[in-house]
């Protein structure tokens, strides 16, 4: 069954997206409401609402850095010039993350190209040349290599001055995006961080 099918059973339909933090907040509150959770939701919309404004307070004035976001890695599929990387693309929640605690996405937005999943080639992140990488390292595949270790990556300032954040959430679960963007800002600007912390 389709949406159109729902319709016309007079069934409700409510549509949310989840690409924008902001928006998450506001639509907690409706989702409580929807199921008769209203206090609950109303703490969670809440506590991501002041995380974010203390998020955005604390950096305000501070440079923003270019991030590539690693979701994967392996090097048995490099070939031809070709980094065996995947990243965070545009218009993900993960993106809208990184806006929010004060860095820029360095990959672009393509059409035809999922913004979940997108291969990065050697050249776009030379060309970027990003201040900060975020990446997993849970992987047990063995053609995983940590990117300290990335012989074609030694050229990268990221690399050179050791600007490396192993992320230990999952950027998806909803539940733990106050603390995802503050470990985010931790990663980003350490010192709008303590601000925080500090005054908490």
């Amino acid at each position: 069954m389709n949406i159109q099918s729902f319709r016309t059973m007079g069934f409700p339909i409510w549509v949310t997206g989840h690409s924008e933090i902001a928006r998450i907040a506001s639509d907690m509150l409706t989702v409580g409401i929807i199921l008769n959770r209203r206090e609950l939701a109303e703490q969670a919309s809440d506590k991501l609402g002041k995380v974010i404004a203390q998020v955005k307070e604390a950096r305000k004035g501070m440079p923003v850095k270019k991030i590539y976001w690693e979701l994967g890695y392996n090097r048995s599929f490099s070939k031809n010039n070709q980094v065996s990387s995947v990243g965070v693309g545009k218009n993900t929640l993960e993106d809208d993350l990184l806006s929010t605690a004060g860095g820029e996405n360095i990959l672009p937005w393509l059409d035809n190209q999922s913004p979940d999943s997108f291969p990065t080639t050697l050249e776009q992140l030379r060309k970027a040349d990003p201040d900060l990488i975020l990446y997993q390292n849970y992987f047990r595949s063995p053609e995983y290599v940590p990117p300290e270790e990335r012989e074609e990556w030694q050229s990268l300032r990221a690399i050179r001055t050791s600007q490396l954040y192993v992320y230990p959430f999952d950027e998806m679960r909803y539940s733990g995006l106050p603390d995802n963007l503050m470990a985010l800002l931790k990663a980003i600007h350490p010192e709008a961080y303590s601000r925080i912390t500090v005054n908490n």
